[in-house]
This record gives C-alpha cells, structure tokens and sequence, in this order.
C-alpha cells in the first residue's frame, strides 16, 4: 500500500501537460468535459489523470 500523496497541477501546468491553453481546460471544465479538484483556497488542482 503506498502513503504517497497525488500529484496535482496548477491550470497552466496541467494546460502545458496537456498541450492545450489555460482558457481551453476553463473552457472544458464549463462545458462539464473535466472536473477539477479544488485547492483549500479554491484553485483548481488537475490530477495526471485529468491531463492524459
């Protein structure tokens, strides 16, 4: 079992990762085709499987 904690990305690192702009995953979450999660203080935070 692994204790490792799940890597997550800030919208212009997830966006890069991607290949698509920032205002594309925006775009993407309103129109309901990802769900990020959000920070503590309400950022968005894309998991690896969000950006593959």
């Amino acid at each position: 079992m692994s204790n490792a904690t799940p890597v997550r990305y800030k919208v212009a690192e997830a966006a890069k990762s991607a290949g698509v702009s920032a205002s594309t995953l925006r775009l993407w979450e309103s129109q309901g085709l990802v769900v990020p999660g959000r920070s503590d203080t309400g950022h968005r935070q894309y998991s690896a499987e969000d950006v593959a």
